[in-house]
């Protein structure tokens, strides 16, 4: 029991280190375009570079420890953050800085979603679900404070200290990791480096399409997609399952992980949804955020703590009719600033809720055991892509759309209508697809 207490403990440090080091960078990256003197373009791939890493770390590594082990895994993740935050503190060239950002991703990815899956198994059935949402908690609670931390760094300090102030802590878990983990593991396993490469590629390309508006990289990535899965299909140890895939349940918690990470956006943008609607200076309208932030951790913690008492699948009715009941008001009303916060809060209640454990715990009570991580880092991967998509279609219809953000608000409520739609679907009652049988559940 003390063992699995300090393991907990480990993998919710690794998840505050990896969610925090995703936007701590943001106050500071004109200083450190200034410091490289380079152009403002380029210096926006100092944030960009880590969330492609992140996501395209995020299905391999989960693949690796189901066959290697959690901890494993891990163990190599902290070991590349550290090395990652070293060079990006002690170089002096960009391209080194931008090297160390990718293996900083590559950490994070190897941290976050196993954290998840690993936590899960440490607890029974019961109580998975308050356990999954106090990681989500600690992760969410990181996000918001990494701007918030970056920004005092820069004002008060170097800005290398964004990254020297990880150090320490992780340093801390490599070293108590160091003595569980086993360097003489005889696991025979063929390590899918083919299908790792096009999944890398399909993955990294889609990503820049989203973000950069590439028609053309939309269509390379579904080019190495469609590559990657007739290469999965036929190798005996894949990264992802196709199996899995082609169950109905399995494929449909897939894509409401993607319509949360869509939803998700929207919190996110509340500071410019108040310059659009109240005419709000940039500044005052940034402490919108608060009260949506405060609930949406508290609420993340909630929904954990239904989940163990309903089931996942009742608590994300629950946190999406909330949301359509938020989102809703937020296009009704014509008011003042209070019944706006109101309806945010609401949002954020609901949110957090939804993007908590219950997605997380129902991929897990559908997949077999040793694919535990593997779904969980593949919920996290289509949570992640949700969220770029959200944000390229929220910018777009903020900045070029008349009355973009009653269109933001509709697009809102038709996605909870049809998350609500998909969970009818849903079968929870089956406890995991069969991939013995070959059919899938």
């Amino acid at each position: 029991m003390e063992k699995n207490k300090k393991m907990f403990i480990i993998y919710l440090l690794g998840v505050f280190v990896g969610a925090m080091d995703n936007g701590i960078v943001n106050p500071a990256l004109s200083i450190i375009g200034d410091y490289f003197s380079i152009s403002e373009n380029w210096g926006i791939w100092s944030f960009t570079i880590f969330t492609l890493s992140y996501a395209i770390t995020v299905p391999i590594t989960g693949k690796l420890a189901d066959d290697y082990g959690g901890k494993f895994v891990a163990f190599f993740g902290i070991s590349l953050f550290i090395v990652g935050l070293v060079l990006s503190c002690i170089t002096s060239n960009y391209i080194i800085f931008l090297l160390g950002r990718v293996l900083q991703g590559i950490g994070g990815g190897s941290l976050i979603p196993i954290a998840n899956a690993e936590v899960a198994k440490m607890f029974d059935k019961n109580k998975q679900g308050k356990a999954l949402g106090i990681v989500g908690c600690v992760y969410s609670v990181s996000m918001v404070l990494g701007p918030l931390v970056g920004g005092l760094i820069i004002n008060y300090l170097s800005w290398k200290w964004i990254f020297l102030i990880n150090i320490p802590i992780l340093i801390l878990m490599w070293v108590v990791l160091l003595k569980d983990v086993s360097f003489k593991q005889k696991v025979k396993v063929t390590v899918d480096i083919r299908g790792a490469l096009f999944l890398s590629l399909a993955t990294l390309f889609i990503m820049i399409g989203i973000t950069n508006s590439y028609p053309i990289a939309f269509i390379i990535g579904f080019f190495f997609a469609s590559i990657f899965l007739i290469s999965e299909s036929k190798h005996k140890n894949p990264i992802i399952n196709v199996k899995l895939l082609k169950g109905k349940n399995y494929s449909l918690v897939l894509l409401l992980s993607f319509l949360a990470g869509f939803l998700y956006v929207i919190p996110l943008i509340v500071p410019l949804i108040g310059e659009n609607l109240f005419v709000m200076e940039a500044g005052t309208s940034g402490f919108l955020l608060i009260p949506i932030t405060l609930i949406g951790v508290v609420s993340t913690l909630l929904g954990g703590m239904i989940v163990d008492v309903i089931g996942p699948k009742k608590t994300l009715i629950l946190g999406f009719i909330i949301v359509l009941l938020s989102s809703s008001l937020l296009y009704l009303i014509k008011g003042g600033i209070p019944l706006f916060i109101i309806s945010t809060m609401l949002f954020g209640l609901g949110g957090g809720i939804v993007i908590g454990s219950p997605i997380k715990t129902l991929i897990i009570q559908l997949s077999p055991s040793k694919y535990s991580n593997a779904s969980i880092s593949l919920v996290t991967l289509f949570r992640s892509i949700g969220t770029t998509v959200g944000g390229a279609v929220s910018g777009y219809l903020l900045a070029k759309v008349s009355g973009g953000i009653e269109v933001l608000f509709i697009t809102a409520i038709t996605m909870c209508i049809f998350c609500l739609l998909v969970l009818l679907l849903i079968d929870d009652k089956n406890q995991y697809i069969k991939l013995k049988s070959g059919r899938a559940a």
